[in-house]
């Protein structure tokens, strides 16, 4: 039988991984928790698992609910947002997380032009009442936002792959 373990982590949970906006209009994506019951075979083998949760407000709107991710969602997200800043200059760049299973739980689309401008369009579908119901939003936001949410994913990935002893997120 395999040993399960209690996950020392050195992030301060819930942690922020995309917080974008300001106080009329505020989005947030959380890394909320590990999940119980992880062996260190588990870990090794398939990576850390946790649960993610949104925050949204707007307009007399103040919701915060858990969403359907997973951290590989998650890591592909990272390597596109961060290719998409790169190569910025003159394209019109997409970076795009969602969960990739058979329903469309969660999907967020980061949408950069040409001027440093960036459309960001997300819905999120509540995870704790069977995905009944969901928050769905547009914001324009511009690229100083970029380089925190680069950031805060590197210590996201960097402290996983401490914790996991390697870089595969599933």
């Amino acid at each position: 039988m395999f040993r399960k373990i209690e996950i020392d982590s050195i992030l301060e949970l819930p942690y922020k991984l995309i917080d974008i906006g300001d106080r009329d209009e505020q989005f947030v994506l959380a890394f909320k928790c590990f999940e119980e019951n992880q062996t260190d075979y588990s870990i090794q083998a398939g990576g850390v698992t946790g649960k993610f949760e949104v925050t949204y407000k707007c307009c007399g709107i103040d919701s915060q609910f858990e969403i359907d991710m997973t951290i590989g969602n998650l890591y592909y997200f990272y390597v596109e947002l961060d290719n998409a800043y790169e190569c910025l200059p003159g394209s019109d760049p997409v970076a795009i997380l969602k969960n990739y299973g058979t329903l469309d739980r969660t999907d967020m689309t980061f949408r950069f032009d040409k001027l440093g401008h960036i459309i960001v369009s997300g819905s999120f579908k509540n995870k704790n009442n069977n995905y009944k119901c969901a928050v769905a939003f547009d914001m324009q936001i511009d690229t100083s936002y970029i380089y925190d949410i680069l950031h805060s994913l590197k210590y996201f990935f960097d402290e996983l792959k401490r914790i996991q002893g390697h870089s595969n997120f599933y």
